[in-house]
């Protein structure tokens, strides 16, 4: 009935279901019916219904696998309310991209930053060290390696242990990124061998990428630009946009969103033990790239790869039968 309605009003903005029924003026759970009704018929369409799912405003706990549910009780941190869920409608540009098989593009590829995509370790270890020395402090030996993958605010306060005041964290973590961003501008960066041969060939596959880092999103802005890869990642999910980093699966549960794809359809390609953890956490397979951790610390991951070369695109679509 209100379908026509639902379609014009979330192609505009996202909204919430509360916010459609107060201004339709009915029910929610009438307009829970016409939303599932409305997801299905825009299955073969040029159109997909994005839903960003509850959330806890407090700890950031993501409902994943519950996307219209009411605001209620967190059951992770407990005696918060979460934020409602929002829709929204787009155009479905991945549907229009030619797939190399029928099941090809059944699946999608989320990617780590550091040491996936780029070896930036050198990078990030001179802006921690040029931080340190602006701001008076040490590095601890084997923290830079300790902390590899995980946010900054987790390595200012739990590794380095320089403070635990959140303005001070904020403070230290923007200005630590300033200093990497400033080594790239002057240095330059590379992609990791067989980076730009792979995404390749998830693009003349149909297969949809994103990327989900511990990292800044400027920073993922600034290396795609050098390198010229803006146009492989449909999505980027950064530590802007999570409130809990690596071993928790936040991170890739939004990227599985902003891409339309459950976790279960979704190969993660990592390099750090937390982040297999996180993406396992998440319900997703994981490839393991042995770049910056020696291949025996990586065997929780379903398959250890040394470069991309080692990959095909068939292979990873029979996972998915």
């Amino acid at each position: 009935m209100f379908r026509k309605d639902l379609m014009q009003m979330l192609s505009r903005k996202p909204m919430s279901i509360n916010e459609i029924a107060r201004l339709l003026e009915v029910g929610t759970r009438e307009i829970q019916e016409d939303v599932k009704h409305l997801i299905k018929s825009l299955r073969h369409s040029n159109y997909r219904m994005v839903v960003t799912p509850a959330q806890c405003r407090k700890c950031g706990f993501v409902f994943a696998q519950d996307k219209l549910r009411k605001p209620g009780k967190c059951p992770s941190c407990h005696g918060t309310w979460i934020e409602e869920p929002m829709l929204h409608i787009e155009q479905n540009r991945i549907r229009e991209r030619p797939r190399a098989s029928p099941s090809a593009g059944h699946w999608a590829a989320i990617f780590d930053w550091d040491g996936v995509i780029i070896d930036s370790m050198r990078q990030h270890q001179r802006g921690w060290s040029q931080l340190a020395q602006a701001e008076g402090y040490t590095m601890p030996a084997g923290a830079f390696e300790r902390g590899f993958g995980m946010k900054n605010d987790q390595i200012i306060s739990q590794i380095l242990g320089w403070t635990k005041d959140p303005v001070e964290v904020e403070r230290l973590s923007r200005r630590k990124e300033v200093f990497y961003r400033s080594v790239l501008e002057v240095e330059g960066i590379e992609p990791l061998p067989g980076v730009r041969a792979w995404l390749g060939s998830l693009q003349r596959a149909g297969i949809p990428c994103a990327v989900a880092s511990s990292t800044e999103a400027e920073n993922i802005r600034v290396v795609l630009r050098l390198l010229t890869l803006e146009h492989c990642f449909q999505a980027i999910v950064s530590a802007d946009d999570v409130s809990t980093g690596k071993p928790d699966p936040q991170v890739f549960l939004l990227a599985a969103t902003k891409l339309g794809f459950s976790p279960e359809r979704c190969i993660v390609f990592e390099d750090a033990t937390v982040g297999i953890e996180a993406a396992h956490a998440a319900g997703m397979r994981v490839i393991a790239l042995s770049t910056t951790s020696p291949a025996t610390s990586l065997q929780a991951a379903e398959r250890v790869i040394s470069t991309f070369d080692e990959l095909e695109i068939g292979e990873l679509a029979a996972w998915f039968g």
